[in-house]
């Protein structure tokens, strides 16, 4: 994962958890989950020393690239155009 992916999704854990109802709600699902209060703080850590590696080990297993689709919405022409190069077929529906 890169440092500023790292960077983000800490800090928007951070500011998730400014208002005080927010904080309240993530430590009541800690204590129910029967972990330790330090568990919010763990979450961070773990996010900053996750790899490139891992992140992309963590996609190969969960979304495989022969289960995706992508869904295209404009003209039928300028969509084929656009994904030409990269092989994909078009299935037109209507």
């Amino acid at each position: 994962m890169g440092y500023r992916t790292q960077e983000n999704v800490i800090g928007i854990e951070g500011i998730q958890l400014q208002p005080r109802s927010s904080a309240a709600t993530e430590l009541a699902s800690v204590w129910a989950d029967g972990l330790p209060p330090q568990q919010i703080g763990i979450y961070g850590a773990k996010v900053a020393a996750t790899t490139s590696a891992e992140v992309d080990s963590a996609a190969r297993k969960y979304f495989p690239a022969s289960k995706m689709a992508i869904v295209a919405v404009g003209e039928e022409s300028v969509i084929r155009d656009a994904l030409e190069p990269f092989g994909i077929p078009v299935q037109v529906q209507q």
